[in-house]
């Protein structure tokens, strides 16, 4: 621990998207990629992503973080940004990896299906009362997994506002 540094400081202010927190660690000198802000396998600038924090996500990298940093699963930053719908921070991340890139970097581009960021529902019983929720492991049931009962319970109790589909195309026993 150093004098105005917490150990997991940077991830927090990156989860939270305190920029000045992060502008503020960053100029300490903090490597944005050190083991002691990763967590879960993932980095500071993945957490960003994941909450859309923009311009948290740019200040990591142009403090040094790998914008290709992925987790255990093969997911980047990028990634992350487009299954959680954040437009703005996809096109951050995209022009950050092809900054990377022009400078020499020899990594993949982040593999981000075109469907995966929308911006209007497709589901037809989607509306601004509904709360869709898909669950791409289907092969749980109302008996089974805590998580998957409790999302059958909630639309049991509020069936008005929300609706449960299954992602088979997502499912190991589709």
């Amino acid at each position: 621990r150093s004098a105005g540094y917490e150990e997991g400081e940077l991830r927090s202010a990156a989860t939270e998207g305190d920029l000045a927190r992060a502008r503020a660690l960053l100029t300490l000198g903090l490597n944005p990629d050190t083991a002691a802000e990763a967590l879960a396998d993932w980095c500071p600038l993945q957490y960003a992503a994941q909450q859309g924090h923009s311009a948290v996500c740019v200040a990591l990298a142009d403090h040094g973080a790998e914008v290709f940093a992925s987790d255990r699963n093969g997911e980047t930053a990028l990634m992350q940004a487009a299954y959680w719908g954040h437009t703005e921070t996809v096109v951050e991340l995209t022009q950050l990896e092809e900054r990377a890139l022009a400078a020499g970097a020899t990594h993949q581009r982040s593999h981000v299906p075109p469907c995966v960021v929308l911006h209007e529902s497709p589901v037809p019983w989607d509306s601004r009362d509904t709360v869709t929720i898909l669950c791409s492991a289907p092969e749980f049931s109302v008996c089974g997994d805590a998580v998957m009962a409790g999302l059958f319970s909630a639309c049991g109790a509020f069936n008005e506002h929300l609706k449960f589909g299954y992602d088979w195309g997502g499912s190991m026993t589709a």
